[in-house]
């Protein structure tokens, strides 16, 4: 952890509160960021960054946050993390997508 991660761990932290979600989307939410933050290898960042999109597919499908918000979510997630590569644009996984 340096820094810069606690600091982007930080602004999600400040977006849950600025978003105004429900408790249980403020825990996955912070669950997600945190899981980032503590990752000290690339496996395990690896693993933390895996499951960014799939828990905003479910929250979006949910109705718990609005596309933007979830957009907004994926920029602030990234931050989190050890330096690894992250999809330029963030999609939900088929398997949480709306039909």
């Amino acid at each position: 952890m340096d820094r810069g991660r606690y600091e982007a761990y930080v602004a999600v932290l400040d977006a849950i509160a600025v978003q105004a979600v429900d408790g249980f989307t403020a825990q996955v939410l912070g669950d997600l960021a945190e899981g980032l933050l503590l990752a000290r290898n690339a496996a395990e960042a690896d693993s933390a960054r895996a499951r960014v999109p799939e828990a905003l597919g479910l929250l979006l499908e949910r109705g718990d946050l609005t596309p933007g918000a979830a957009e907004r979510f994926w920029a602030h997630m990234k931050g989190c993390g050890p330096p690894m590569p992250w999809p330029p644009i963030w999609q939900p996984s088929h398997a949480s997508a709306r039909t």
